[in-house]
């Protein structure tokens, strides 16, 4: 009994997940794949209020930009991965797609469309705050 309550106590601490609630972002860049890198397209980047919902324990958020319809995506934590220097939480779509939260640089990025073990588009998302819990 008392090692599965240690265990218990330590798998929370194992595992580092969003927060439970809302967020808004202000900012979203749209970048295309290209020869091996993204690049963005300017003319889709710009100040656009995005609201998203994060439900880390029934494994779904969702996102509603202003002006279009709302979305719901079912996810599965990956873990933690080292990117460009910061350590970020990596999540999985049921469709393959990768959603990446950089706490550090306060930016979510969505890696959709994959293809050949790449990814075609990358959304990313900044300028965001807590709305709500």
């Amino acid at each position: 009994m008392k090692k599965t309550f240690i265990f218990l106590i330590f798998s929370q601490f194992c595992f580092s997940q969003i927060d439970s609630g809302s967020y808004t972002s202000k900012y979203i860049s749209h970048y295309k794949l290209a020869d091996n890198d993204y690049v963005e397209n300017v003319s889709d980047s710009g100040w656009l209020d995005c609201d998203f919902y994060f439900d880390p324990r029934n494994e779904y958020f969702e996102v509603q930009c202003e002006g279009d319809e709302p979305f719901k995506e079912w996810f599965q934590y990956i873990g933690e991965d080292e990117i460009g220097g910061v350590m970020c939480d990596v999540y999985e779509t049921r469709e393959g797609n990768e959603l990446i939260i950089d706490y550090d640089n306060n930016e979510i990025s969505y890696y959709f469309n994959p293809i050949d073990g790449y990814f075609d588009g990358l959304m990313v998302f900044s300028k965001i705050e807590k709305t709500e819990d």
